[in-house]
């Protein structure tokens, strides 16, 4: 009951324990749920262009047909990325999961994805009562004279939204509960 009350409040990390512990001593819930995960990561991808209305000019049709081509490219790319894909899936056990982009800028005119590094699930909190929002918690040494231990920033953690584009976060919405422990453990 305490792992759900601090859940409930944001801190997810004892709650992230727990669904830990369930999956090493219920060999029937470890079976169905990575059958599940599994399943997501290996399945098939396809990139199809955005769907335009029937007013769209044949040069905007090209230009979301070259632009699909485009990702399809960097997707097919990711390194790894079947297992970072079976990453992010574990959010539909856990309520969330994240990935921290890593980008190269190999010419001028362009970026791309060089890696996607793992976050595990107990790191991602919703810890600022007074918002939704995702921070990443290093459960390092934090305080005064801490400094080289790590990113922590301040009480609540990195906050995702101060860095676009930096990280990946997967929060399904499976069965209604709030955004902190709404997944199927």
């Amino acid at each position: 009951s305490s792992a759900f009350r601090l859940c409930n409040s944001g801190w997810r990390y004892q709650y992230v324990d727990l669904l830990d512990e369930l999956l090493e001593n219920d060999p029937d819930t470890r079976a169905v749920v990575r059958a599940r995960i599994l399943g997501v990561a290996c399945g098939r991808y396809s990139v199809e262009p955005a769907i335009l209305g029937d007013d769209a000019s044949d040069a905007e049709r090209e230009i979301a047909q070259k632009l699909a081509n485009e990702f399809e490219v960097e997707f097919n790319n990711i390194p790894f990325r079947t297992q970072r894909i079976q990453q992010l899936a574990w959010a539909d056990w856990y309520g969330i999961s994240g990935l921290e982009i890593k980008w190269a800028h190999p010419s001028a005119s362009k970026w791309e994805v060089a890696d996607l590094s793992f976050i595990h699930s107990r790191r991602i909190n919703l810890s600022n009562p007074t918002s939704w929002d995702v921070y990443i918690y290093d459960q390092g040494l934090v305080g005064p004279g801490s400094e080289y231990m790590g990113p922590t920033v301040g009480v609540y953690g990195l906050p995702v939204s101060k860095y676009p584009g930096k990280f990946l976060i997967h929060s399904p919405s499976l069965s209604g509960q709030y955004p902190t422990r709404d997944g199927e453990g």
